[in-house]
């Protein structure tokens, strides 16, 4: 049973758990395994906190209608008030759960995005950008030669002659280059890598 943690007052987490405890284990405290944390708009500012605490959970911020200028960071999903229970296990159930830390990045592959840890600078890919960072992640340092890149991403045999990855490549490159993200995707002389950063 996936663990949801609840950052809100005693008569709203009781709600939400008594709604949500047929699928999910609702706590209240600091735990591990989490997968999403609820947090009720009086304790936004524990969101960057909480993140850091659990990089891998999807966090949704519960918000007044009248919000006002509230700081919330790009990696927040929100939700606004009155809440209704139904939309709350519909948004939970959609959401990405799924996050790969690499390097200074966090990557969401359902809504290709890759967010600076430190920043919360947002950078948008396609499809095919994500899959590209993934397999050469997948790799773990190791150089991928353009036809496993194609064979694997885009099923092209080896004999046909396309421009494809080379574009591709070329496209990522620029993104991230105008996001001050340098040496990260790197071309040798078989193929593509990933640098190895530090904290990897």
């Amino acid at each position: 049973m996936k663990v949801i943690k609840v950052i809100a007052e005693d008569i709203i987490f009781n709600a939400i758990n008594d709604y949500l405890s047929r699928d999910y284990h609702c706590v209240a405290e600091a735990t591990d395994g989490v997968s999403a944390i609820i947090v009720d708009t009086p304790f936004h500012s524990k969101i960057r906190d909480l993140h850091k605490k659990h990089p891998k959970a999807s966090i949704i911020l519960l918000v007044n209608h009248t919000r006002g200028q509230m700081d919330i960071p790009s990696f927040v999903k929100v939700l606004e008030k009155p809440l209704k229970m139904s939309s709350l296990k519909e948004f939970i159930k959609n959401l990405v759960i799924v996050v790969v830390i690499l390097g200074p990045f966090r990557i969401y592959p359902k809504t290709r995005q890759m967010v600076c840890i430190k920043t919360d600078e947002k950078i948008l890919l396609t499809e095919k950008e994500i899959e590209i960072i993934l397999f050469l992640r997948n790799k773990a340092g190791e150089v991928v030669s353009k036809d496993d890149l194609l064979a694997s991403i885009w099923q092209y045999h080896p004999d046909i002659t396309t421009h494809t990855l080379e574009t591709h490549i070329y496209r990522l490159r620029k993104k991230l280059e105008s996001h001050d993200v340098k040496d990260f995707l790197m071309t040798k002389e078989n193929g593509y890598t990933l640098k190895l950063l530090e904290n990897q």
